[in-house]
């Protein structure tokens, strides 16, 4: 990689390998120049994933180059052009660090807006979404099993007003019961998978 430098404000040069004052700066030009670097190095993944993606698109080439113009490993380059493919510019949210745009990336874009939204209007970490997004997977699992089970009810409802006679109804409800027990052994007090 070529040795590359950026002026940051009036009084600060970069190098590969640190920043180098040029002069005195006022602590407002140093604030300045802090708040660049910051926001560099939270945009530097989003550049590089976009990047590869485009290298992708426009010259069919990413990792060979992208490993040796970076020094990353493939793994990390991997990484950040999946997250980058996935989440649309549009999704992305600068209060947020790349870590929680990695946690979305798998789901669809209305999902990923309703838990990046929800991480940034809560000032949640990385693991306080993970957790967020764990809960909401349960609880989908919960409302799933009432959907099913109320389904099952109705059948069972059904089957049993087609009975004529008591005989049949008590031996239908008997074998109902075993499956209950059956569940709740499988579903209940702990048990649940």
């Amino acid at each position: 990689m070529s040795e590359t430098s950026l002026q940051v404000g009036a009084k600060y040069k970069t190098t590969a390998v640190g920043l180098v004052a040029k002069g005195k700066a006022t602590y407002g030009e140093w604030e300045v120049a802090l708040s660049v670097a910051c926001g560099i190095a939270k945009s530097c993944p989003w550049w590089i994933g976009d990047l590869l993606n485009i290298g992708e698109h426009t010259y069919g080439e990413t990792y060979s180059q992208a490993l040796t113009a970076t020094g990353f490993d493939e793994g990390y380059l991997r990484n950040l052009k999946y997250v980058s493919s996935r989440v649309e510019l549009s999704l992305r949210s600068d209060n947020l660090t790349f870590s929680h745009h990695t946690l979305v990336a798998p789901l669809q874009p209305d999902e990923q807006r309703q838990w990046l939204t929800l991480a940034a209007n809560n000032k949640w970490t990385v693991a306080q979404l993970r957790e967020a997004m764990h809960e909401g997977e349960d609880q989908g699992d919960v409302e799933g099993e009432a959907d099913d089970l109320g389904e099952v009810i109705a059948t069972v409802q059904e089957f049993l007003d087609g009975l004529e006679d008591d005989a049949r109804r008590l031996a239908a409800l008997h074998g109902i019961e075993r499956k209950l027990k059956s569940l709740e052994k499988k579903y209940g007090e702990g048990g649940r998978r």
